[in-house]
């Protein structure tokens, strides 16, 4: 009984492995689209997202029908967990990809003026190393991987931020340009989420293989030196 058990929760990781590599796409594809200012390519990151959405559907059933039929305890309700808790960060991230390929779409022609002053390239490169990172850190369970995402967060939050003064500062200076400004601002803001998101994965790593919470708690004031919890 419990090999079948161990069979399907293999199953499951193979699973989110693969929306994983899928929402990867969409987000590089998302930034492809807006650095080409390719509406097509555009077009294809929003089709991909109805793709990404019937996933999560599937896995929210998979793992609803573990935790009823097997009762997991100790490692595995915590796998269960927190795969649960991913799967729903993985859609997000899919809907923060759409969300800049709209923004492609709407743009009337892509200021790369802007993308450049803005540090949108550095900003989604970070983002995107953080997403892989953090879906590395639950394949592997690797704690150190994970708490390095936690890291990373703090420079996409930096980056965010002066963003928004050199948009700012934009605007005043090209105030007829203050739509195109508007929308990167927003894709700043989408490559935040993604980069929030990909955190949230990190910290349920951190949960998975020590049981501990250190979501609101002061993240890396409280790693620890060694040890692994079990």
């Amino acid at each position: 009984m419990y090999r079948h058990f161990e069979r399907e929760l293999e199953l499951l990781k193979r699973e989110l492995i693969r929306m994983g590599s899928l929402v990867e796409e969409q987000i590089a594809h998302s930034l492809e689209a807006l650095e080409r200012d390719d509406d097509a390519l555009a077009g294809r990151v929003k089709e991909t997202d109805i793709e990404v959405d019937a996933m999560e559907i599937a896995i929210d059933k998979r793992i609803e029908r573990l935790l009823a039929l097997n009762q997991p305890v100790a490692v595995d309700l915590r796998l269960l967990i927190a795969a649960l808790k991913m799967n729903n960060d993985l859609e997000r991230m899919g809907d923060q990809a759409r969300n800049i390929a709209e923004h492609v779409i709407q743009i009337q022609g892509v200021p790369g003026e802007l993308i450049n002053r803005m540090q949108i390239r550095q900003m989604a490169d970070l983002a995107s190393r953080m997403v892989r990172d953090s879906l590395n850190a639950f394949i592997y369970q690797d704690v150190s991987l994970a708490y390095g995402v936690l890291e990373q967060d703090d420079m996409v939050d930096q980056l965010h931020q002066q963003a928004y003064r050199i948009g700012a500062a934009y605007m005043r200076e090209k105030p007829e340009d203050i739509e195109n400004c508007l929308h990167m601002l927003s894709v700043a803001k989408n490559l935040e989420r993604i980069a929030d998101l990909a955190t949230n994965i990190a910290e349920d790593v951190v949960f998975l293989v020590e049981a501990r919470i250190i979501k609101h708690q002061g993240r890396l004031e409280s790693r620890p030196d060694s040890g692994h919890g079990n």
